[in-house]
């Protein structure tokens, strides 16, 4: 096991036996969300299919995505989305107070508002990232995305 700068633990990724018939897509970010990716995600899911892309993910979007719209990945990328969403919901109604409001507050009132707007920047970037722009931007992620149109016309 490596450790990030912060301190955090990053795990080293497992090459899987059955990946030998998909292709892997390289890159350091999640394509559902742009965060530090620290496990795989195999497109089409291994549920559906031996054959597809092995792409970058974090876990938190691994595990949202499971196995849910399996042959259609933008509908699986607003699946992962909505849950995003969803989950953190608390920290997107964070209101954004003005320097003059944070400055009548006590410290310790101050330095949990600012918790709470640093965490919805972060969800607000998640949200708004784009896993089909990543993907047409890194190697073989081009090769996914054109696949991936030809799956989204013949599901439509």
């Amino acid at each position: 096991m490596a450790k990030r700068l912060n301190g955090s633990v990053m795990f080293r990724k497992r090459t899987n036996v059955n990946d030998r018939f998909r292709v892997r897509v390289p890159g350091l970010f999640c394509v559902y969300c742009g965060v530090y990716a620290d496990t795989d995600e195999h497109f089409p899911p291994v549920s559906h299919s031996v054959r597809g892309f092995v792409l970058p993910c974090c876990h938190e979007c691994n595990v949202i995505a499971g196995s849910a719209h399996g042959t259609d990945f933008k509908k699986r990328a607003l699946h992962v989305k909505r849950k995003l969403r969803s989950r953190y919901a608390k920290f997107l109604r964070v209101p954004i107070w003005s320097a003059d409001e944070l400055n009548e507050m006590g410290h310790d009132m101050k330095r949990d508002i600012r918790i709470c707007q640093d965490k919805k920047r972060i969800v607000q970037s998640r949200l708004v990232w784009s896993a089909e722009g990543y993907l047409a931007s890194i190697g073989q992620g081009k090769d996914f995305v054109l696949t991936n149109a030809e799956w989204d016309t013949t599901t439509e």
